[in-house]
């Protein structure tokens, strides 16, 4: 077998005396068999690295990603291809393949807040991930809370099993049982397991309720934003974190906004998608 070398200064003294001439030898087979394979193995690793980054970039190997999103006040209920059912709550976005049939999981992307009731499928586990923790199923019902701007996510199981991981440089895992709570604080990325008897607070919303328990109105008020698709504007800040206890449901802005006029003496504005509090709502 020949090959040619365009390279003198690569080859020997006579390369030397006759500079830029092709010279022609001959290669033993076994070193020849050994160079190609070593050629063949370099141009495979290449093309995975390749499909790799591509998977990572796009969720999946070679499978575009389908898109649903949810504005202010708007929540939908989305039917995957495997059976799983995902109740999408208000300025929320998932992404996910159209069909899990040639993928070894089931993943989606979430940013927001989802509730799932996921198909089993013990061969391909079901992975919701989210711009900082991963949850893990099998077949189960949980909610998951995950805005940017908030400082926790928070998963609420139904039933099944789940697991909880952080994606930080140290990875945190825990596993829920039903009727449990993982928070991920992203300032500490610490996650804290909690008992819950009543997960209607957190999953609620899918059936039109919202509600509070102990929460600082700061808290309530991002949600009541989204909620009926207005920007709330709290003239007294200090009390943007006193707690509040409410049940919402089938109710409109306005009956929610006489709500804390009643019960706390504030005045409130509504100047189309603008609302304004007014008044110490209570004492620090």
């Amino acid at each position: 077998i020949d090959f040619a070398i365009d390279h003198p200064e690569l080859v020997t003294s006579q390369a030397d005396e006759l500079p830029g001439h092709t010279h022609t030898f001959r290669l033993p087979i076994r070193q020849f068999v050994k160079v190609a394979a070593a050629i063949a193995l370099l141009i495979v690793a290449g093309y995975a690295v390749n499909r790799y980054i591509d998977r990572d970039d796009k969720g999946g190997d070679d499978v575009a990603l389908l898109e649903q999103s949810t504005e202010n006040g708007e929540r939908k209920v989305i039917s995957l291809e495997d059976g799983t059912k995902v109740w999408l709550n208000v300025a929320s976005t998932i992404r996910y393949p159209e069909s899990f049939q040639r993928e070894q999981i089931r993943e989606l992307y979430l940013d927001g807040e989802a509730f799932f009731d996921v198909a089993e499928d013990k061969e391909k586990p079901f992975i919701v991930r989210t711009d900082a923790v991963q949850v893990k199923v099998l077949g189960t019902s949980f909610n998951v809370k995950s805005y940017k701007k908030e400082s926790e996510i928070q998963t609420t199981l139904i039933k099944g099993k789940v697991t909880v991981e952080s994606i930080d440089d140290e990875p945190k895992l825990v596993t829920l049982a039903p009727n449990q709570v993982a928070t991920y604080h992203r300032s500490s990325k610490k996650i804290v397991l909690d008992n819950q008897p009543d997960t209607d607070m957190f999953s609620g919303w899918k059936d039109g309720r919202l509600i509070f328990d102990n929460t600082p109105l700061g808290t309530i008020v991002l949600a009541l934003e989204r909620w009926y698709n207005v920007k709330i504007t709290v003239d007294d800040e200090k009390s943007l974190r006193c707690h509040f206890s409410a049940k919402i449901e089938n109710l409109t802005l306005r009956e929610v906004l006489e709500l804390f006029k009643v019960s706390d003496g504030i005045e409130y504005e509504i100047d189309g998608q603008n609302v304004r509090m007014r008044g110490a709502i209570c004492e620090e």
